[in-house]
């Protein structure tokens, strides 16, 4: 954890990123699986296609099926501005993963693919800047290619992810003090920087150069 942080901040911290790596980390459906429901449920998700639209979405079974809960949980660690650009409406041309109909959640099923985050390797973390209002800092991530090299056996791929990494990627966190108290306005986690962070700062061998260089 970030230790310039207070401990408030730091659960803020961790809260945000389980739920950011849920619903961007992989999966959509993610946050089924990281916070399922107690409750018992049918074996088949609901579906809706709203007006107009080619995009089918299906029912939430996650913790917060009610659009409100899931709503309310949302804005309790990010702002409103930076939930609106993670779920707005044709966002780089794409429609909103997860909407309200009826009341209940409901998410566009789809994958945003494989990631070569390394959580063998602790993310770092610098201050940039903190102030009563405002902290800003980076978070650098580690990143491993899980496929073996030219010459490279499947125990020594193993054994490489587990000593080391290929490349590192630097992005922002920014964490502001609302009304409501403190919300991240800026935020990503490692698991998701490489699909969600295109401005990211890239440091290591690319994967071309990897492969390419042979064992």
């Amino acid at each position: 954890m970030p230790d310039f942080l207070t401990e408030e901040q730091q659960t803020l911290y961790r809260q945000a990123a389980a739920l950011y790596d849920a619903m961007f980390g992989g999966e959509t459906t993610g946050i089924d699986y990281a916070f399922p429901s107690p409750d018992a449920l049918p074996d088949e998700y609901s579906t809706y296609t709203p007006d107009g639209s080619d995009y089918t979405y299906i029912r939430s079974d996650c913790r917060w099926q009610s659009w409100a809960d899931f709503d309310r949980v949302v804005r309790g660690v990010f702002t409103d501005r930076l939930w609106a650009e993670l779920n707005e409406a044709d966002f780089d041309g794409s429609p909103s993963v997860y909407i309200e109909h009826d009341g209940q959640l409901y998410i566009l099923d789809c994958s945003y693919g494989d990631q070569y985050y390394n959580n063998v390797f602790p993310d770092e973390f610098a201050l940039v800047e903190q102030t009563d209002e405002r902290i800003e800092f980076t978070v650098t991530a580690h990143y491993s290619y899980p496929y073996p090299r030219q010459g490279e056996s499947y125990e020594e791929r193993d054994e490489r992810m587990k000593t080391s990494y290929e490349f590192s990627l630097t992005f922002p966190v920014v964490l502001l003090r609302t009304d409501a108290g403190w919300r991240f306005d800026t935020f990503c986690t490692g698991a998701a920087a490489e699909m969600r962070c295109p401005d990211a700062v890239f440091d290591g061998v690319t994967e071309d150069d990897f492969y390419g260089s042979g064992a």
